[in-house]
Parts: structure tokens; C-alpha cells; sequence
């Protein structure tokens, strides 16, 4: 399917030229809003964009210390199990 899709881009004159010329756009894109800032439109929806930051960094810090809780629980084993081999 992708082969397919790539081939009918390919035959309607889209090349890599193309989708290279799309990508430098898109990237200029990005710059004139890192340097003049957001426009309006985008403004307006700052704050949900802030909001789903703050809920995914504490929902990483929370997967996070579940993680170590885990790790921290199962140390004495694997300190016992690399003693037996050894290792420590």
C-alpha cells in the first residue's frame, strides 16, 4: 500500500524535490512563529496546550516513582540473585 501510494505521487510529478521543498516550508513555517510569535488563532488555545502539558509531566513523574516503587521493591532479590552469581 505504501509502495503504491509512493509510485502515485511519484507519477503525478510529486518528487523528492517536492517533498523536500514541503518540509523546508513547513520549517519555515515553524521558525516565523518561534520569532514573531503565535498567531491569534493559536494563542487562544494556549492555555489548553499548558494544561496538557502540566497533566502529561505529572502523569510521567506518577508512571515514574511507580516504576522506581517497583525497581525499589524488588532489589533485595535481584541484589541476593547477583551475590549468588558473583557479580556483587
Amino acid at each position: 500500500a505504501y509502495h503504491h501510494f509512493v509510485v502515485t505521487l511519484y507519477r503525478s510529478g510529486f518528487t523528492m524535490l517536492g517533498l523536500l521543498g514541503l518540509c523546508l516550508l513547513l520549517e519555515l513555517l515553524i521558525l516565523c512563529i518561534i520569532y514573531t510569535g503565535p498567531p491569534a488563532w493559536l494563542q487562544s488555545a494556549q492555555p489548553i496546550g499548558r494544561q496538557l502539558r502540566q497533566s502529561w509531566t505529572a502523569w510521567a513523574v506518577r508512571r515514574g516513582r511507580l516504576i522506581y516503587d517497583a525497581a525499589d521493591a524488588a532489589a533485595p532479590h535481584w541484589v541476593a540473585r547477583l551475590r549468588e552469581l558473583g557479580l556483587l
